[in-house]
């Protein structure tokens, strides 16, 4: 029963909370893909450089906040989920592992499954702020739960 708790509050936790102020879509220009979704992107020409995109980043960086930061922390340094920061990834680091890892989860960890909760453009901002934080090694952060 206290186990059963503890996953509920887990889930609930993790589970997505409206924004007051919903991220906005960049002037349309041409779309990248990433695992064959498109996505419109203000970033420079270039298969990749969505990852860099300032705009790209800082919309992600604040839906982190409002929806991942109960399990990964604000700056990502890890709570119950893992640490984002450091190079130890437990599903992949790439972009497109992340991706995934964000559109499907890991239910059985607690990650919750966002692909049917945002819009692929939403998710194309989470990569990109993640991967912006990927080896920045943020003091204090939670111990490496996989080899690098």
């Amino acid at each position: 029963m206290r186990w059963s708790l503890s996953l509920c509050a887990l889930v609930a936790a993790c589970s997505p909370r409206p924004s007051a102020n919903p991220p906005t879509s960049p002037t349309p220009v041409p779309s990248t893909s990433v695992s064959g979704s498109s996505v419109a992107s203000s970033a420079p020409a270039g298969p990749d450089a969505w990852l860099t995109d300032p705009a790209m980043i800082a919309a992600g960086r604040a839906l982190f906040g409002n929806n991942c930061s109960p399990c990964h922390k604000a700056d990502g340094s890890g709570l119950i989920g893992p640490n984002l920061t450091d190079s130890a990834w437990l599903h992949g680091g790439s972009p497109e592992q992340i991706e995934t890892t964000i559109l499907k989860g890991w239910p059985d960890k607690g990650m919750v499954a966002w692909g049917t909760m945002l819009t692929p453009h939403q998710i194309r901002t989470l990569v990109a702020f993640v991967v912006s934080i990927k080896d920045t090694n943020v003091p204090g952060g939670k111990a490496p739960q996989a080899a690098p």
